[in-house]
């Protein structure tokens, strides 16, 4: 699918500061369709998020939806890709992800997560008169082919010249403590925010796959997420109470009894549409913990987006999350990001403030894990946010409010 006759779309540099206005039609001939701002908090402008079924309608064939919100902060934000970088020979230094500043560190590759994304600074400081290779594998799946490759161009040599050694390998593709060395150099500039010394509420999400009328499917505390017709912003605002499940999702699961490192004995899981709603300017902790898919011997890595907010990486975890594991939490220099990743077998601890009001997603961001259910929805301050454009309550039990 293109935009303005382009794939990917064209790109949109903007300042901090500047308002961005988009005017998307649709047309495609039998698709909806939304755009989400990946990283843009959407500060005031909840409809403008991009999510259907939670903060507008689908944009119907023919149907057009003006996005206009703020950019808040410096960053990039762009397609998310799944990317292991090497450039040959070439160190890079990290100082930025997920729009946030980190304290700058050298590496030889990247490790880089569907939904993630860093600035690098890279000195060319090698032989001007070759070009290098810049190798790129897939990470967390089986590849089926072989690790792609760029060149890296030395002006004035002429792009078309190809480098004279082998290209570097990348890491293998479920070299797991690989990835961990990576997430565990990633700490906030000095003088960035700090997180609230404790949590006024936490929600431990056991992450699993699962089936539901022998289909497979994946679940948040043996809920999978099913979207509702009527967007959840315009029908808590407004309280149509029927428009979606009023019954709250838990906020744990049976960790006495469940064995992560082992399929369930019991993989039957059910479709559900609750919300997390919590109070404004709660601070919350959000602990997903990993466990054995399906298959025995397997548990997938998963990066985890929230929509709305940047969240504090408290840290990571082999095996089952306890209690006492808060212990180990990181406190002074935790990055803020938007995207998580949670290894095989383990947990991720994050922290955030519900200080923007609206309803957000909070997904794996592998869509196809997404469109099974691995998903929850909270919501904060509802009553808080503005008026809502029209076109996002255009269906389902809103089409008829008048806001």
């Amino acid at each position: 699918m293109g935009i303005n006759g382009q794939f990917p779309g064209p790109t949109i540099r903007a300042k901090a500061g500047d308002t961005i206005v988009v005017e998307l039609t649709n047309r495609l001939h039998t698709e909806g369709v939304v755009i989400h701002w990946h990283g843009i908090r959407q500060i005031g402008t909840p409809w403008a998020d991009g999510t259907a079924s939670i903060s507008q309608c689908a944009i119907n064939p023919g149907e057009s939806f003006e996005y206009r919100f703020k950019v808040d902060r410096v960053g990039l934000y762009s397609k998310p890709f799944r990317w292991t970088g090497e450039p040959q020979n070439h160190k890079m230094v990290v100082v930025e992800a997920d729009g946030n500043y980190v304290e700058p560190f050298e590496v030889e590759d990247m490790d880089i997560y569907s939904g993630q994304s860093y600035s690098i600074l890279l000195t060319t400081n090698q032989n001007p008169t070759f070009n290098y290779w810049i190798s790129v594998g897939v990470r967390g799946r089986e590849p089926k082919t072989p690790q792609a490759l760029a060149i890296l161009n030395y002006i004035p040599n002429p792009a078309s010249q190809l480098p004279t050694s082998q290209p570097p390998l990348t890491p293998q593709w479920n070299d797991y403590n690989h990835s961990k060395v990576f997430a565990n150099k990633i700490f906030a500039l000095i003088g960035s925010p700090q997180p609230p010394k404790t949590h006024d509420r936490r929600i431990i999400l056991l992450n699993t796959q699962n089936t539901i009328n022998g289909f497979t499917k994946w679940a948040l505390n043996n809920i999978s997420l099913t979207l509702p017709p009527t967007p959840y912003l315009g029908s808590i605002k407004y309280g149509i109470h029927e428009a979606f499940d009023q019954k709250i999702p838990p906020d744990n699961y049976d960790d006495a009894n469940y064995d992560i490192f082992n399929p369930a004995l019991n993989p039957n899981s059910t479709f559900g549409n609750g919300v997390y709603t919590i109070k404004f300017k709660n601070t919350v902790d959000l602990i997903l913990q990993n466990a054995n898919a399906l298959a025995k011997n397997v548990s997938e890595i998963h990066p985890w987006h929230l929509h709305g907010h940047d969240f504090w990486v408290l840290g990571y975890g082999e095996g089952k999350f306890r209690d006492e594991d808060e212990k180990k939490f990181n406190l002074e220099n935790p990055p803020l990001r938007n995207t998580a990743v949670i290894f095989p077998y383990g947990w991720t601890a994050l922290r955030f403030v519900a200080n923007n009001p609206g309803v957000w997603a909070f997904h794996c961001h592998i869509e196809p894990h997404l469109h099974m259910g691995m998903g929850v929805v909270f919501a904060e301050g509802v009553r808080r946010v503005g008026k809502i454009p029209r076109a996002a309550l255009a269906c389902g039990l809103t089409a008829s409010v008048n806001p």
